[in-house]
């Protein structure tokens, strides 16, 4: 079974160790990178070309990229995934990639209580957001992310074109808190760390709850952020380890890369046994 890794240029100690182990658990790995890519049309339909090659089927694709390129994933995935098992669709890209509907799928779940604003700068109404209280997040709904702490009104004020800086919406949310923690989220296991990445044993509660978020948004893999509220504060599709001690690093990625294995020959099992169902229907039908 063969994996390609579509990544960025710029490796990190993560997407080499990341690399290493898939090359121990996989046939043959193939590491892509997404600025490197172009959409042809090719034999009547479009494709994705690679230097001066079109590239063909693999049995996985793992998208390992920062969210600056999600937008560039949600046209090249579909092309790529037509026909193998990747596992992420460009819905996972959008909501990780778009925090008030990550918050607000989040609150209409009941697993956040944070009050958010969504408005246009120009629109924005100061008294309104006075009345969720200080300190307040202030961040930009688009590709480019700024993120701000307004601790008061003359602050507020200020900062709301500032963080807008383009036609996308401001963001205001209630403080969340400060960032205590990472959650690794690999199929059924968690993998809680400090910000030093020092493991942890989570408790049965935040074990559940995670999880339970993690099924709700459809994310087989994530990273999340948490509070010191107790907060789930961002979610990431791609893990960053280069600070973790390598014994957690390796450990975490070589549990990812053997339930993709194990998802994948799932994916592709059913995806054979459906395809003889559908062809001896056919016979007995003719």
């Amino acid at each position: 079974m063969n994996i390609c890794i579509l990544g960025t240029e710029k490796k990190t100690d993560t997407e080499v160790e990341l690399i290493n182990i898939a090359q121990k658990v996989f046939d043959s790995v193939f590491y892509l990178p997404i600025e490197g890519v172009r959409i042809v049309k090719c034999d009547g339909d479009f494709a994705v070309q690679y230097r001066k090659e079109v590239l063909e089927h693999f049995d996985v694709i793992l998208p390992w990229l920062p969210k600056s390129k999600y937008d560039l994933a949600n046209v090249v995935l579909p092309i790529m995934t037509s026909k193998t098992y990747c596992p992420f669709s460009v819905e996972n890209f959008f909501l990780a990639s778009n925090r008030f509907l990550f918050l607000r799928h989040l609150i209409t779940q009941g697993y956040d209580k944070r009050n958010i604003y969504l408005a246009d700068a120009k629109s924005s109404s100061i008294e309104h957001i006075e009345s969720m209280g200080f300190p307040v997040v202030l961040s930009s709904v688009g590709s480019v992310k700024k993120r701000m702490v307004a601790y008061s009104t003359s602050e507020l004020k200020g900062m709301i074109d500032m963080v807008k800086g383009s036609d996308s919406p401001v963001l205001v949310e209630e403080y969340p808190g400060e960032k205590d923690s990472y959650c690794f989220v690999v199929g059924k296991n968690i993998y809680l760390t400090d910000l030093k990445y020092k493991l942890s044993v989570p408790s049965p509660e935040l074990s559940s709850e995670i999880l339970d978020i993690a099924s709700a948004l459809k994310f087989p893999f994530a990273m999340f952020n948490l509070t010191n509220k107790g907060l789930v504060d961002d979610i990431k599709l791609k893990f960053y380890l280069s600070n973790a001690p390598e014994k957690i690093c390796s450990r975490i990625l070589q549990v990812l890369l053997e339930t993709l294995k194990d998802e994948a020959t799932l994916y592709h099992t059913s995806k054979v046994a459906f395809s003889i169902t559908q062809t001896i229907r056919r016979f007995f039908k003719k």
